[in-house]
C-alpha cells in the first residue's frame, strides 16, 4: 500500500506525539523539507559505491512460499522465519526512494518505490535480490498489483499506469487512466482494477483491453478511501479520517458481482479509519496502528473476533500459513500466530532502526541512535551485510551518540546523558546519567563536553556518577563541539574556541562570526572545518587560536539551484565527507584549503544529517531512509596536475608529482615564490630505524628562491597508499653532525616539523634549521626523507580501494 505522506510535520516530536488517529496525508513517516525541495535529485553517485545498508520504516509486506518480502525505508529485505521465533534477513537490496508497496509474483517482486517508479526485483536466489529493471512513473508510485504481463501502479497524483513485463528488463507502460485526486493503493481480479481514490471513493476499471483501460463503475465514500481488497464477489475498502472527527469506517464490504453498479452490504467501527486490509477465508486483517481480526463469513454482519497491539504502528499485512505479517512502522517487522483468530500472538520479530539521528563506529560495531527508540548496536564486521545485536531502549529521543572505550554516551535531549556499558555488545547495560538537557556530547580523555545550548565540561572518569566540573555560557546556541589539544570549538552562529586546558575554568580565547546557520564542526590539523548549512563548507585557520581566519570556502548551491544544507562534516586525510539533507553525502578535496574540490557524492534518499568515517567505509545516517554503508573510490588525479588546481605542474615550478618506488602518485607543493627541484623518490641505501617503513620510500629535494634563514611550509599529499604515521629525516641535526635518522615531529618552539592528517602531511622547513639537510642558511633547504609507518600493529589505510 502506498504510505509515504506528502506533506512534512511540523516536527519530529509531533510525529512522536501521534496517537492512534491516522491521517490522509500519510503514515507517521514525513517527507524530509529539503528532499521535497529537492526533488529533482534523483538518488545517483560518482565516485562513491554502497556497500551495505540496515534501517528505515517498515511500511509494506508480501509473503510467498518460506520467504517474507519486506519494504523497509529503501531497502527490500528478504526474510527467513524459522518458526521459533528467529525472524533473519537472508538478502537485500537498496532502492532509490522509499519501499511503500510490494507485490510478488512468481520470480519477481514488483516495487513501488515512491520517487524511484517501479522497481523490478529477481527473486530467484532470494539470498541474491537482483535489481532487472524500472520503470520511472510520472510520480511518486505509491501501490502496484501484478496480473499476467501486466503491472498496475498507481501514482499519488497522476491515476493509474499500466505497465507491460513481459519482458522484465525492460517494462513499458501502454496506458494511463487519469483519477483526478491522489491515490495509494490498488488491486486487480479479473479484468478489473479497484482503486481506492481517496474522497472520490472506489474507482472500478475494466482492464480487459490493457491499451484502452474504461471506468465501469464507483462507489462514493463518506471519508477518504486509502485500501482495498477483493474477493469473490466483495470488494473491501478502508477510509481514514480526513482529520474533522473519527468518522471513518475501518472497514466497508461493497458488493461489486456487477461492477457497474456497487453497492454497499456492510460496514464496521466509525473511528479513526484503517490503513490496510487483507482477506483470507472468512476473515479481514485490518491495520490501523494495531492488528483487528474481522470475521467476514456473513458479509451483511463483520464481526471483530481478536485483536493484537503491536508495538509500532502496523501499517501493511500479509497472511499465510496462520500467520499474519505485520510491517510495524518504527518496530520493524512483526509476525502474529493467528491459527487461533480470538487470541492471536507475537512469535518473531526483526527490529531495526527507522529513523538514524545519528552514528558512531567502533570496531567491529555501529552504534546507532534511533531517534523514537533508543540505542542500536548493528554488527557491521561484513560492512555489506549489517546486522543488529542488541538494543537499549533510552527513556527518552536518542539524539546523538559517542563511544570510548567501553562506553556509549547516549544524549536524550530532555532526559539528559545516558551513559551505557557496552563492554559486552550484546547486553548493553546503562551505569550512570547526567540528568539535564544533552543536544550533543563529545567524550576526550575523562571528559564529556556538551552542548545543550551551552558549553559544559562533565568529568565521567566514574561512568556511574557523571559530575559537571565547568561550563561557559556562549553568547548564541551551542549545537556542536569537537575538541582538539586544549581547546573544545563550538559551533554557535559562528565559531568559538575555548580553552579547556583547566576542564573548571573553560576560557574563550578566540571566535570567527559566520552570518548563516552553523550545524558541525571538525578540527584537524590547523584547520576547522564548518559545516555553514544551506551556505556551504568554511575552512578556518586556527593555527593561532585568537585569531582564526577563513581560508577557503566551498559554495554548496547544488542542482537545479537547490541548496545542499550540511548538517555534518568529517575529516580523514585531505577530504572532507558531509552530510547533506538535500543531497546525501558529498565529499570534497581540501589538499588545497584555499581551493576545495567536489570529488565525489552518493545521494541517499531521505536526508542524510551524520556521517562517520571508519577505515575505508563512511557511515551516513539518513534518518528514515536508515543507516548507508558507503565507500569512496577516489580517482587518482592525473599526475599532470597533482594538486588539482587545474594549473598544469610542468607550469607551476612550486609543485610537483610523481610516482614513489613502490607506485603510488605523491604532490609536493610550496608557496608560489618559491622554487621546488631535484625530487624525487629512491629506495634507502641505509636501513631505517627499527619498527619504521617508508612506503613512499626516501624523498629527495630542494627548496629554492628563499631568504637565507627564513621558514616556508610545504604540502606533501600521498593520493593513495598506508597512512603515514610519521616523518623520518636521514641526515645531519645541530647536536649531531653524522648522518642519522630521526623523527621529525613538528615543534612549535621553532615551527620546524611534520604534521601529518591522514594522507596530508604539512612540513614546516626552516632553512639552516632541523630539517635542513646541509644545516646552512643559504636560501636552499635540502630534504632527504619520507612518511613513514610502524610495521608494527594493523596498518592504517586511506578510505578508498587500492587498486
Amino acid at each position: 500500500m502506498g504510505r509515504k505522506p506528502f506533506i512534512a510535520l511540523l516536527s519530529l516530536i509531533a510525529l512522536l506525539a501521534w496517537g492512534a488517529a491516522p491521517s490522509i496525508f500519510g503514515n507517521g513517516v514525513p517527507l524530509s523539507p529539503d528532499r521535497a525541495q529537492a526533488a529533482a535529485l534523483v538518488q545517483q553517485a560518482q565516485n562513491v559505491e554502497l556497500v551495505g545498508h540496515i534501517g528505515g520504516s517498515a511500511l509494506a509486506v508480501a509473503v510467498q512460499g518460506n520467504y517474507i518480502y519486506a519494504g523497509i525505508g529503501p531497502e527490500l529485505a528478504v526474510m527467513e522465519f524459522s518458526g521459533s521465533g528467529n525472524l533473519s534477513r537472508v538478502g537485500y537490496v537498496v532502492l532509490p526512494d522509499s519501499v511503500s508497496n510490494v507485490a510478488v509474483s512468481g520470480n519477481y517482486v514488483y516495487v513501488a518505490a515512491e520517487g524511484g517508479g517501479l522497481r523490478i526485483i529477481d527473486i530467484s536466489n532470494p539470498a541474491n535480490p537482483i535489481e532487472v529493471g524500472s520503470y520511472d512513473t510520472p510520480g511518486d508510485a505509491e501501490g502496484v498489483a501484478v496480473a499476467g504481463d501486466y503491472a498496475y501502479v498507481v501514482v499519488r497524483d497522476k491515476g493509474l499506469r499500466i505497465i507491460n513485463i513481459s519482458n522484465p528488463a525492460n517494462p513499458t507502460e501502454v496506458s494511463s487512466y487519469d483519477l483526478s485526486g491522489d491515490v495509494h493503493n490498488v488491486a486487480v481480479a479479473g479484468s478489473y482494477v479497484y482503486v481506492p481514490a481517496g474522497y472520490s471513493g472506489l474507482r472500478i476499471i475494466n482492464v480487459s483491453n490493457p491499451v484502452n483501460p474504461t471506468e465501469v463503475g464507483t462507489y462514493k465514500t463518506q471519508e477518504y478511501a486509502f485500501d482495498v481488497a477483493v474477493a469473490g464477489s466483495y470488494a473491501y475498502v478502508t477510509e481514514i479520517s480526513g482529520g474533522f472527527g473519527p468518522t471513518a469506517k475501518s472497514l466497508i464490504i461493497i458488493d461489486v458481482s456487477n461492477p457497474a453498479n456497487p453497492i454497499e452490504v456492510s460496514s464496521y467501527d466509525e473511528g479513526w479509519g484503517a490503513d490496510d486490509v487483507e482477506v483470507v477465508g472468512d476473515y479481514a486483517y485490518v491495520t490501523e496502528g494495531n492488528l483487528r481480526i474481522i470475521d467476514i463469513s456473513n458479509p451483511a454482519n463483520p464481526t471483530e473476533v481478536g485483536s493484537y497491539d503491536t508495538p509500532g504502528h502496523a501499517f501493511d499485512v500479509a497472511v499465510a500459513d496462520f500467520h499474519a505479517y505485520m510491517a510495524d512502522g518504527n518496530k520493524g517487522l512483526r509476525i502474529i500466530d493467528i491459527s487461533k483468530p480470538s487470541s492471536p500472538i507475537e512469535v518473531g520479530a526483526y527490529e531495526i532502526p527507522e529513523y538514524v539521528s545519528d552514528v558512531a563506529v567502533a570496531g567491529a560495531h555501529a552504534y546507532v541512535a534511533g531517534v523514537d527508540t533508543g540505542l542500536f548496536i548493528i554488527d557491521v564486521s561484513n560492512p555489506a551485510n549489517p546486522n543488529q545485536i542488541s538494543f537499549y531502549n533510552t527513556p527518552g529521543v536518542a539524539f546523538n551518540v559517542a563511544v570510548a572505550g567501553s562506553y556509549a554516551y547516549v544524549a536524550v535531549r530532555d532526559a539528559g546523558l545516558r551513559i551505557i556499558n557496552i563492554a559486552s555488545p550484546i547486553s548493553p547495560t546503562e551505569v550512570g546519567a547526567y540528568e539535564r538537557s544533552v543536544q550533543e556530547v563529545v567524550v576526550a580523555g575523562h571528559y564529556a563536553y556538551i552542548a545543550d545550548g551551552d558549553l559544559r565540561i562533565i568529568d565521567i572518569s566514574n561512568p556511574a556518577s557523571p559530575t559537571e566540573v565547568g561550563s561557559y555560557n556562549t553568547p548564541g546556541t551551542a549545537v556542536d563541539i569537537a575538541v582538539a589539544d586544549s581547546y573544545a570549538y563550538v559551533a554557535d552562529g559562528g565559531l568559538r574556541i575555548i580553552d579547556i586546558s583547566t576542564p573548571s575554568n573553560p576560557i574563550e580565547v578566540g571566535s570567527y562570526n559566520i552570518q548563516g546557520s552553523v550545524n558541525a564542526i571538525a578540527v584537524a590539523g590547523p584547520y576547522a572545518y564548518v559545516a555553514d548549512g544551506p551556505n556551504g563548507l568554511r575552512i578556518i585557520d586556527i593555527s593561532n587560536p585568537a585569531n582564526p581566519t577563513q581560508v577557503g570556502f566551498y559554495d554548496t548551491r547544488g542542482e537545479e539551484n537547490v541548496e545542499y544544507d550540511f548538517q555534518d562534516v568529517a575529516i580523514v586525510g585531505s577530504y572532507a565527507y558531509l552530510a547533506s539533507e538535500a543531497a546525501g553525502l558529498r565529499i570534497i578535496d581540501v589538499s588545497n584549503p584555499a581551493n576545495p574540490t567536489e570529488v565525489g557524492f552518493y545521494d541517499t534518499p531521505w536526508a542524510a544529517s551524520v556521517v562517520a568515517i571508519a577505515g575505508p567505509y563512511a557511515y551516513v545516517a539518513d534518518g528514515y531512509g536508515g543507516l548507508f554503508i558507503l565507500r569512496f573510490e577516489e580517482s587518482t588525479p592525473p599526475l599532470s596536475d597533482g594538486n588539482g588546481d587545474g594549473i598544469p605542474d610542468d607550469q607551476q615550478p612550486h609543485v610537483e608529482t610523481l610516482v614513489s618506488t613502490t607506485g603510488h602518485p605523491i604532490t609536493l607543493a610550496g608557496p608560489e615564490d618559491v622554487t621546488l627541484s631535484n625530487v624525487q623518490s629512491i629506495s634507502p641505501t641505509v636501513t631505517p630505524p627499527p619498527g619504521v617503513e617508508l612506503p613512499q620510500g626516501l624523498l629527495t629535494f630542494q627548496v629554492q628562491g628563499l631568504n637565507p634563514g627564513s621558514a616556508v611550509t610545504l604540502t606533501l599529499t600521498i593520493h593513495t597508499g598506508p597512512v603515514a604515521s610519521g616523518y623520518w629525516k636521514y641526515g645531519p641535526t645541530a647536536d649531531n653532525p653524522a648522518d642519522h635518522w630521526y623523527p621529525f615531529d613538528y615543534d612549535p618552539t621553532t615551527n620546524a616539523g611534520a604534521q601529518i592528517n591522514g594522507n596530508l602531511i604539512t612540513l614546516h622547513l626552516v632553512d639552516g634549521g632541523r630539517g635542513d639537510g646541509d644545516l646552512a642558511a643559504n636560501g636552499v633547504i635540502t630534504d632527504p626523507g619520507g612518511p613513514g609507518t610502524r610495521s608494527e600493529g594493523n596498518t592504517l589505510y586511506l578510505p578508498f580501494i587500492q587498486r
